[in-house]
C-alpha cells in the first residue's frame, strides 16, 4: 500500500517538472543579489550620468526557465545575463526605453520562444523597478514599486 502511494506521488510530481514553485517566487529587493559583472554587457552605456534616471530589473523565480540565464535587453541592446534572484542597475536617459528579455531554450522546448518587452518612460533623476518572473498568470514583465 505504502509504495503505491509513493509511486502515485512521484508520478505526480514528476508531471509537474519545473513549473511547480518549492519557495516563493516574489523576493524583495534588498535581498536580491547584485548580477555579477561577468554577465552585465555595455557597462559604459548604462553608467550613471548627472542627467539620467536609474532603472533596476529584478528576475523573479517564475515557472519557468529557473535554472537558466535570462538575457534581458534594453532598447535593443545587450544589459545583462540573469539567473533567479538577481538585481541588475542601468542609467538611462530622460525618454522612453524598451526593455526585453528572451526567454532561454529550455531542456525539452524547440528553441527560444519569442521575445516580450515593456516600455518605460524615465525622467531626470527617476527610479523605475521592473520585474521579469516568467510562468506566471500576471504579465511576465511589468514595472513594480518594491
Amino acid at each position: 500500500m505504502r509504495l503505491k502511494h509513493l509511486f502515485l506521488l512521484l508520478l505526480a510530481f514528476s508531471s509537474f517538472g519545473c513549473r511547480v514553485p518549492l519557495f516563493p517566487t516574489h523576493i524583495r529587493m534588498e535581498k536580491c543579489d547584485l548580477v555579477p559583472s561577468e554577465r552585465l554587457f555595455n557597462t559604459n552605456q548604462f553608467a550613471p550620468k548627472p542627467s539620467d534616471g536609474e532603472l533596476v530589473v529584478i528576475r523573479d523565480v517564475g515557472y519557468e526557465g529557473a535554472g537558466f540565464y535570462l538575457p534581458v535587453k534594453i532598447d535593443s541592446v545587450r544589459f545583462a545575463d540573469m539567473r533567479v534572484w538577481e538585481k541588475a542597475t542601468a542609467s538611462l536617459a530622460p525618454g522612453i526605453h524598451k526593455i526585453t528579455y528572451e526567454e532561454p531554450a529550455m531542456l525539452f522546448s524547440v528553441g527560444k520562444r519569442p521575445y516580450d518587452s515593456l516600455e518605460i518612460e524615465v525622467t531626470p533623476g527617476s527610479r523605475s523597478i521592473i520585474r521579469i518572473d516568467l510562468g506566471r498568470k500576471y504579465p511576465p514583465i511589468r514595472q513594480s514599486q518594491d
